[in-house]
């Protein structure tokens, strides 16, 4: 049996990773709990190992949030081939398929330094990501 609390917070986690779906920051603002304003950044298009993503900030919980979208579009289906290969790639010490650990690579590079400045600046504790396959609920 679940807690009132419990089912509140599966929806605001399931919220927050249907948002990489929405086509703007307005509509993920309206379909979850996150103000449009605290969307630091939305990215919707895709490329090959490159998924389109959001970062945003809950204050009131305290968390920086990357929502990271699975496959929606040609280019996460070609992620998703090359991510299903046999080659596999060790990645952190753990081991996992090239096109995941590249598309990691590219958040790494590319967002790790903006997510630390988030961090800072709005005084939050804690990253949550969110990246999932919900193409068949949108």
């Amino acid at each position: 049996m679940f807690t009132g609390f419990q089912v509140q917070d599966l929806i605001y986690h399931i919220e927050l990773a249907k948002g990489a779906y929405k086509d703007n920051p307005a509509i993920l603002a309206r379909t979850s709990m996150l103000r449009e304003s605290n969307v630091i950044k939305f990215v919707s298009s895709s490329s090959v190992m490159r998924p389109a993503y959001y970062i945003g900030v809950d204050p009131r919980k305290k968390l920086v949030i990357l929502g990271i979208r699975g496959t929606h579009a040609l280019y996460d289906l070609i992620t998703d081939i090359v991510s299903s290969s046999d080659g596999e790639v060790t990645f952190e010490g753990y081991s996992t398929h090239f096109g995941t650990a590249e598309c990691a690579r590219w958040f790494l590079h590319h967002e790790i330094g903006n997510i630390r400045k988030y961090l800072q600046k709005h005084e939050v504790g804690m990253v949550f990501i969110f990246c999932y396959d919900f193409s068949f609920l949108v």
